[in-house]
């Protein structure tokens, strides 16, 4: 296997880390994915752009032989005298959101600060709240060494705040939310993610009831009466305090059209409502751990959160599921 300096995929090609890094050639599948310091322990933010090279190949796994095309046109046409993959992963590097549908890519990998970086390229950042450092999510170890830290949630008044405008969102276009979530702390009950109120007007929430094992997806719309509301049974204990989830939205404003996964593996959703009407656009913020209206506080472990503009399909679900190696790590993330 042949060791190249470069490497030729880095955000910034003119960069420290394009000095730095070597990367492996592998001709299967033409992975390029495989980059480490000679000498020297991987710092958490090339660890971060390591997984998103990572996102971007299972993605381009999963690509039709039509889409893959368009980027081999544009290799072609270009004078970088690189493959398709690799004009692919370049492109979409520099606009995650055009290329690899990404709106916000939560890390939770600061050491320090009351910023949540945006690793999409969007410049969505969130806000640690109410008050840093002493009263917000603290950060703590992740599920394994290499995605650094996790936010974790007193459960009593602690959430994020996102920018106005994020998640603007309509009912008719396609979403997809990742994460993964870590259920060691007391039973609550509460949003995960929302952009709107739980009371009054339309809304987007992901909730999760600990106690009953749900994790809920619920939009309103106007009349608040009319929504979606389904949920899956998918946070029962098991031998793993950390989970991978992932729930896709088509956009059709129905029940069938949202669908959850878990480590992997799609699991049946249960619908609850399916009437939703009018628009689920409004005027709050989006948050994490809490509502607009601030209606409970979520106590969960979150990391690597992401947000995408369009349908993950159940291939690269999987994949995303993989290249976490949740599977793996199991004795070492037993509930204690």
């Amino acid at each position: 296997m042949a060791k190249l300096q470069g490497p030729l995929l880095s955000v910034s090609a003119h960069g420290k880390l394009a000095r730095d890094l070597i990367y492996s050639r592998r001709k299967e599948n033409n992975i390029c994915r495989q980059f480490h310091m000679p000498d020297k322990k991987i710092t958490l933010k090339q660890w971060t752009q390591r997984h998103i090279i990572g996102l971007l190949t299972a993605h381009w796994q999963v690509k039709s032989d039509t889409e893959k095309l368009v980027y081999e046109d544009l290799a072609a046409a270009s004078d970088l005298r690189i493959s398709g993959f690799n004009y692919f992963i370049k492109v979409a590097q520099a606009d995650m959101a055009t290329h690899h549908g990404l709106l916000a890519y939560y890390s939770c990998n600061e050491s320090t600060g009351e910023t949540l970086t945006d690793n999409s390229g969007g410049g969505n950042h969130g806000t640690l709240e109410p008050s840093y450092p002493a009263n917000c999510p603290v950060r703590i170890a992740s599920f394994r060494e290499n995605y650094g830290n996790a936010l974790d949630p007193d459960g009593i008044n602690d959430y994020v705040d996102f920018p106005t405008g994020f998640m603007d969102y309509e009912k008719t276009q396609p979403l997809s939310f990742v994460f993964c979530l870590g259920l060691s702390n007391g039973h609550n009950q509460a949003a995960i993610f929302t952009k709107g109120a739980i009371l009054t007007g339309p809304t987007l929430i992901i909730y999760y009831d600990q106690d009953n094992g749900r994790l809920l997806f619920w939009m309103k719309g106007t009349p608040s009466s009319t929504a979606i509301r389904i949920y899956a049974n998918v946070l029962f204990a098991d031998t793993q305090r950390w989970n991978h989830y992932t729930i896709t939205y088509s956009g059709n404003g129905l029940a069938s059209g949202v669908n959850f996964s878990k480590n992997g593996k799609l699991v049946t959703g249960y619908v609850l409502t399916d009437t939703l009407a009018g628009t689920i656009k409004n005027a709050y913020t989006a948050r994490l751990y809490t509502t607009g209206d601030k209606i409970g506080f979520c106590d969960a472990q979150l990391d690597e959160f992401r947000i995408y503009n369009r349908v993950l399909s159940g291939d690269e679900i999987t994949k995303q599921y993989n290249l976490l190696r949740l599977d793996k790590e199991r004795q070492r993330l037993l509930l204690h």
